[in-house]
């Protein structure tokens, strides 16, 4: 069974109303999680602040996608007698200095030992700014946005994993693991109503704004010239195929912009 199918099935299996979106919503509070899994979610190359910091922004992003201000992380780890203490302290550095820029504070959590797999699990909590913004409030005639370039987290991953060969690597591998967000952006945004709808990109632009048109039941024209993208992956035109240079930008997972319309 594929995730979202069984994300459906345990929705309904609960009769669940609070599923759907990127974060549970009642009485103004906002709750997220998020797991990370070693070999499914990252690989440790002595990448451990990297790591750490992409827990909290992946979450964090959780929480503006729906229109709120996140509080405080509760933060679960399993570890494995492989990771020693100073790759610990980088992980937590990671964490710290990204909780810290974004104003989250630490509210608990818990540890464990594991076998042989490094386990991450943050839950975030925060409040609305007005109202949440859900994935099914897009509306007939809406433009849709995007916060950020797309496609340099797919690079990243790909240099990780197949040793993808091309200038600025390191920029590349970053920005698969940290990513800016914009929150005093959004904060206006939402202060001013301007937006219908609201998702963030874990799973690649199509896919989750595929997300926003089930859940708004509508349909979107998309041009995808448009797609914004960094001047460092314009460069690798030539060097990725025809197919690849086109299609990246579309399906590149842990972006964490936000898609809005």
């Amino acid at each position: 069974m594929k995730e979202f199918e069984l994300i459906d099935y345990i929705k309904e299996f609960f009769s669940s109303e609070y599923i759907g979106d990127d974060a549970f919503y009642s009485d103004n509070i906002l709750i997220t999680k998020d797991i990370l899994v070693e070999n499914i979610h990252f690989i440790l190359k002595n990448n451990f602040y990297e790591i750490g910091a992409k827990s909290i922004i992946a979450n964090v992003s959780d929480i503006f996608a729906m229109g709120g201000v996140p509080k405080f992380f509760f933060m679960g780890l399993g570890i494995p007698e492989k990771i020693k203490f100073n790759d610990l302290e980088l992980f937590l550095n990671g964490i710290y200095e990204y909780s810290k820029k974004y104003n989250v504070l630490l509210g608990g959590g818990d540890l464990s030992k594991s076998k042989d797999t490094f386990f991450i699990s943050i839950t975030v909590m925060g409040n609305c700014i007005t109202k949440p913004i859900k994935r099914s409030g897009a509306k007939e005639g809406d433009l849709i946005f995007v916060t950020g370039e797309l496609g340099d987290s797919e690079i990243g991953l790909k240099i990780i994993k197949e040793n993808f060969n091309c200038e600025d690597k390191d920029y590349f591998i970053k920005k698969h693991y940290i990513q800016d967000l914009y929150p005093d952006f959004v904060k206006e945004l939402v202060k001013n109503n301007l937006i219908n709808s609201m998702i963030d990109i874990s799973d690649g632009f199509l896919q989750d704004l595929e997300h926003i048109l089930i859940s708004s039941n509508k349909s979107a024209i998309v041009d995808v010239n448009k797609i914004p993208i960094s001047e460092k992956f314009k460069n690798l035109k030539g060097i990725l195929s025809e197919k690849e240079y086109k299609l990246i930008p579309l399906i590149s997972g842990e972006e964490y912009s936000l898609i809005f319309t």
